[in-house]
């Protein structure tokens, strides 16, 4: 039987539909909210501690919020959602009766219509932020709440350009067009709550009967439950105060009708890139980091408004409020995670009645607050003898950065799991490779195709910032993933440090699939003391296979000869070609006189296969770099034809030697019959009559390629001949 928590089929049956009642719930909430509604107060006359309340109203309406949501108890949760968004709408028709009043009796009609929007609206948030919760998971959270908000300020947007060019229209009156807009906002609305009502829910309204006064002890008995839900209230307080701007575009600045939506369009832009960044930083980064970063901010563009005098350039105060938006959107955006991450699955309604109404107690002095700051302002400043400093608004705006100020220090005391400081997280914020790693970190999530999601890996390894080093120890810590295994060959490519101890634990697991990959990446990190214990140990391990791995990472490191004895005793053991190929590389970088050369026909005394020899040979001729042509291209003719193929491309090139050409046809004619002890004899006397003494590798070579006259002719095959005639003849080249 299904809990009442939902599976992950209805929690994205619920994500779609949320996000399409936020869809319209934009339009419906520019063309019903706070904007037009400051317009109409304009329009009438209504004074400044008017305007304070109808900025404070959508928030402060949610004081009567705990004495009418349990009339909801015991109702489904999502049509109590829908319900509320119905109302809310329902009400706005009263917008209508300005049409036939003036004066007085016009603001209080509008007044009481918005004041009845606002508490509906109240009502349905609290339903709101549950169903946030019950359609998100803890790891998607932030993402699924800045989709939302995404979309309602994409909608917020266009509703607002809409909203300028309807009241631009000169043949209607300006109370008929905005009118005209609400009706069309009721509608939108409309649609939105039918898809509220929709979302899947197995939930209904449960209140435990707990007075106020007990709550709120209780919460405020708790730092991890006051701390975020003052947060809360502080920035809503000074987001109320920021949409004081509308007024003051009107009343300080002049502006007409649709210069003010001119400029709600520029304050919606900043909504939602807001909204669109945070969606991927905020679970990337973590909420408290994001919410220092961006007060700082904001409190500079407040500072700034606080100043400029009211003749500065409008397109200035565009900007402020472009900025001011954006900054206070991130802020509330994280805030609002914060507080929908300690909503307890006890008793989700009452708590988020608690809130809602505890915001709305801020709100109301905030927004009474803020008009009497603008009629101090009026008086003080609006008599000024100093017109180029501040503006009638300027104690009002103080107010906002005083709150601003005093919610970074109570920031400074959350804590938060997984969230990074603010620090690291400014600088992976403010730096153009900290904005590529969240970049990429995003594509590689989306990406599906194999070929392109491992160059955006190894794009990923290339990037040194912290963001990057985070995503990269996550996925590091996976017990299976198919990016785990490029990761680790990116941090051996790029070192970096900071992962070197978890590189090791990886490496020194027996048990892991990609200790491979993690001892070779270890090599890298050349003469590191971590990666150098790591490897000492490891060429005690019980695989053959780690310990020639490890043989090979550590013959990078500069006094790397110290451990040639114990590796040469080790590659006796080798059972593998991987193994062997492993320790010939550590032997080549150790080993500088290049003594191992002189086991050159150690395969052949061992009875290896033919694939195993030719392997080794090939090897050993990249050491050495004879030139062209290269000994695997020459093997590659042969396996895929015959051994004259082999001779067809080597004798003519090599008739440049008089050894070879004086004795061409005997060669071809001797590997025909298979006379091995014609080809051993003719290629040794090459070896012999060769003079490299300068170098001791080529001079140690020689004298394994002359042993192969101690060893059984029967024991050698094709393979063998071929590759003593190649490295005879190119011993005999370098002869000096």
């Amino acid at each position: 039987m299904p809990t009442r928590f939902l599976n992950e089929e209805e929690k994205q049956d619920g994500r779609r539909r949320m996000f399409r009642a936020e869809i319209f719930n934009g339009f419906s909430a520019i063309f019903l909210g706070d904007t037009l509604v400051f317009l109409l107060a304009a329009h009438f006359n209504a004074g400044n501690l008017i305007m304070g309340i109808i900025s404070a109203a959508l928030y402060a309406s949610g004081i009567a919020v705990p004495f009418i949501i349990p009339l909801f108890d015991g109702h489904h949760q999502e049509h109590s959602h829908g319900f509320c968004w119905m109302m809310r709408g329902v009400f706005c028709l009263g917008y209508i009766g300005l049409f036939f009043l003036e004066g007085a009796p016009a603001v209080a009609l509008l007044l009481g219509t918005y004041l009845m929007y606002c508490l509906f609206r109240s009502l349905g948030i609290v339903f709101n932020d549950l169903s946030a919760k019950n359609v998100s998971s803890i790891n998607n959270r932030g993402a699924v709440l800045s989709r939302f908000s995404t979309a309602f300020q994409c909608s917020s947007l266009a509703a607002k350009v809409i909203s300028a060019l309807v009241t631009g229209i000169r043949a209607l009156s300006a109370l008929t067009g905005i009118i005209g807009l609400q009706m069309a906002g009721i509608l939108a609305n409309s649609i939105s709550s039918v898809d509220y009502a929709r979302i899947p829910c197995r939930r209904t309204v449960e209140q435990k009967r707990v007075p106020l006064g007990a709550l709120w002890k209780k919460v405020f008995a708790d730092p991890r439950l006051w701390l975020p839900i003052v947060l809360r209230s502080v920035f809503i307080c000074a987001l109320i105060i920021v949409q004081m701007a509308v007024p003051f575009m009107s009343r300080v600045l002049g502006l007409g009708d649709t210069m003010v939506l001119v400029y709600s369009v520029a304050a919606a832009v900043g909504l939602v890139s807001s909204s669109m960044v945070m969606r991927r930083l905020s679970d990337r980064i973590g909420a408290k980091p994001l919410v220092l970063l961006n007060t700082v901010m904001i409190t500079i563009v407040l500072a700034a408004w606080i100043v400029l005098p009211p003749t500065a350039p409008v397109a200035l105060f565009f900007a402020l409020g472009f900025l001011a938006n954006f900054f206070i959107n991130c802020i509330n955006l994280m805030t609002s995670k914060m507080v929908t991450a300690i909503i307890p699955e006890d008793d989700p309604v009452g708590f988020s009645t608690f809130v809602t109404f505890f915001i709305a107690v801020c709100a109301v002095g905030v927004g009474i607050g803020a008009g009497y700051a603008v009629d101090l302002g009026v008086s003080v400043l609006g008599s000024s003898s100093l017109p180029l400093l501040g503006n009638t608004y300027s104690f009002c705006f103080l107010l906002a950065l005083i709150l601003c100020i005093g919610g970074y220090v109570l920031t400074l005391f959350v804590t938060e799991r997984h969230s990074l400081s603010a620090a690291r997280a400014a600088q992976a914020i403010f730096s153009m490779h900290g904005l590529q790693a969240f970049s990429m970190i995003d594509r590689i999530e989306k990406t599906k195709d194999p070929l392109r999601r491992r160059i955006l890996l190894l794009s990923l390894g290339n990037n040194l910032t912290g963001v990057a080093t985070d995503d990269i120890r996550r996925k590091l810590y996976s017990p299976f993933s198919p990016d785990k295994v490029e990761i680790i060959h990116a941090l051996g490519d790029h070192p970096r440090p900071a992962l070197v101890k978890d590189l090791a634990l990886i490496a020194q697991d027996d048990d892991s699939y990609t200790q491979l990959d993690a001892i070779g990446a270890l090599g890298g990190y050349i003469d590191d003391p971590t990666a150098r214990q790591a490897l000492e140990h490891l060429l005690n391990s019980r695989w053959g296979a780690s310990r020639s791995m490890a043989s090979k990472s550590l013959s990078r490191f500069s006094d790397s000869y110290r451990y040639l004895d114990q590796v040469n005793a080790l590659s006796l053991k080798a059972s593998h070609i991987d193994e062997e190929i492993d320790f010939l590389i550590a032997k080549r970088n150790m080993d500088r006189e290049g003594l191992f050369y002189r086991d050159f026909f150690l395969p052949v005394r061992n009875g290896r296969s033919w694939a195993y020899r030719q392997t080794r040979y090939a090897l050993i001729a990249s050491f050495l770099k004879f030139g062209s042509p290269r000994l695997t291209q020459l093997y590659e003719l042969m396996n895929i034809g015959t051994c004259s193929d082999f001779l067809d491309d080597f004798l003519p090139e090599a008739r440049d030697l008089e050894d070879i050409d004086g004795s061409y046809d005997a060669i071809y004619s001797a590997f025909a019959r298979s006379d091995s002890a014609y080809i051993r004899s003719f290629c040794l006397e090459m070896v012999r009559r060769s003079s490299v003494s300068y170098d001791s590798r080529l001079e140690n070579l020689k004298e394994g390629l002359l042993a192969a006259a101690d060893i059984d002719i029967g024991s050698f095959d094709v393979q063998d001949m071929l590759a003593l005639l190649y490295f005879g003849y190119s011993l005999r080249k370098v002869s000096r």
